[in-house]
């Protein structure tokens, strides 16, 4: 079959739609949004700006019946959770992706690297210059820079995504060279930052990848690996919230625990006693810190993924999150790409300790719900030549 080599109508609409969501989303997060409210007005009109770009673009879509069936229930879902707990963000990622239908995934993801690097890369140079303020965090025992932004982990946990999808994108071609520099700017961010979890979990991804690349990628694939590994979704946030959830104050072991993840387990638990449990949620707001509010006054934040969904968007929805992360292990394992499979495992095991396992300002992996998975060609119907 002829591969095409023009860029399809839809493809052009999605990337274009897809790149202006990433750079409003990713300089929203920054010290210009945080100092400048009419700055960041604009940021949103450019996201909804987005969003009306992919709608046009599926619009010109055709659907496999299969396909329609699946996102009218995610939809249905997804609206039921807006209703009770009045976010509507997720809501609006489903028009991107139903705009990411059939779309490469190899160019979905390298399309994110080229616009999150640019934009993290800038603000942090601008920051050292004096373009946009470096925001110190201090407290008691560590002082902490924001590097442009209004929260210092952010850079590191952007470039954590940045670093996998880009593992991702090389795939088997990735060199020692690449993760080694990776692994520098990791450490630049954990010594800039102090981010201990997100350095200790990309340096064993990044060690990972060293290891693999020198046994030539030979995963040891069973197909009882291919099919353990599907439940891996479920078994994560099973256990993100049971720890939460039976977290006891004044226990040893408990308390070793908590003070290794810097106290998000007592956080959680009070989320759960504060807020309950509900099938699609409630409205939540959450107080967590950022420039200009350092104290605890009013800290309600739950950095959990899991925990955090389950307690705002509700049981339903947190269900939804994991079919989304189990269909998209299945069609990797599907299409035989275990570097795909062990990225997003590792991506799962993140969303214990940071809140970021749906949020696309740093992680692009939930748009590849409906993507093509074929690593080696780019589908599209309609040409513009």
């Amino acid at each position: 079959m002829e591969q095409n080599k023009y860029i399809s109508r839809k493809e052009l609409l999605f990337f274009i739609a897809w790149s202006v969501y990433l750079i409003a989303l990713v300089l929203d997060e920054t010290m210009w949004a945080a100092n400048n409210e009419s700055f960041s007005k604009l940021l949103q009109l450019a996201r909804y700006g987005a969003y009306g770009i992919c709608l046009i673009g599926v619009l010109f879509d055709c659907f496999e019946q299969k396909r329609i069936i699946l996102m009218g229930v995610l939809v249905l879902v997804t609206a039921l959770s807006f209703l009770v707990c009045g976010n509507k963000t997720m809501l609006l990622y489903m028009l991107l992706f139903l705009g990411a239908y059939e779309i490469s995934a190899k160019m979905v993801l390298r399309l994110s690297v080229i616009v999150q690097s640019f934009i993290l890369f800038t603000v942090v140079i601008f920051s050292q210059i004096g373009l946009v303020e470096d925001h110190i965090f201090e407290s008691a025992d560590r002082i902490r820079h924001g590097l442009g932004f209004s929260w210092t982990t952010t850079g590191a946990v952007l470039f954590f995504y940045i670093a996998f999808a880009y593992v991702c994108v090389r795939n088997k071609k990735i060199t020692y060279i690449e993760l080694a520099v990776m692994e520098l700017i990791n450490f630049y961010f954990f010594k800039t930052t102090d981010s201990k979890m997100v350095f200790y979990l990309g340096t064993l991804g990044l060690v990972f990848w060293a290891m693999m690349k020198l046994f030539g990628f030979r995963f040891p694939v069973t197909r009882a690996f291919r099919h353990v590994v599907l439940f891996a979704p479920t078994v994560v946030a099973a256990f993100s919230v049971a720890i939460h959830k039976f977290y006891v104050a004044g226990n040893p072991f408990w308390d070793m625990a908590d003070k290794f993840l810097n106290t998000r387990l007592r956080l959680g638990n009070a989320g759960i006693k504060t807020y309950g449990i509900h099938l699609f949620g409630q409205q939540i707001k959450w107080v967590g810190f950022k420039a200009g509010q350092e104290n605890y006054d009013g800290y309600n934040y739950v950095d959990c993924s899991y925990l955090q969904i389950l307690l705002e968007y509700g049981a339903v929805f947190l269900a939804v999150v994991i079919l989304i992360y189990t269909l998209i292990l299945y069609k990797a394992v599907k299409s035989e790409n275990y570097i795909m499979v062990w990225c997003v495992l590792f991506i799962l095991v993140f969303g214990i300790t940071e809140p970021r396992l749906m949020n696309l300002s740093f992680n692009p992996f939930p748009v590849l719900l409906l993507c093509n998975y074929d690593w080696s060609k780019r589908h599209g119907k309609a040409e513009i030549s």
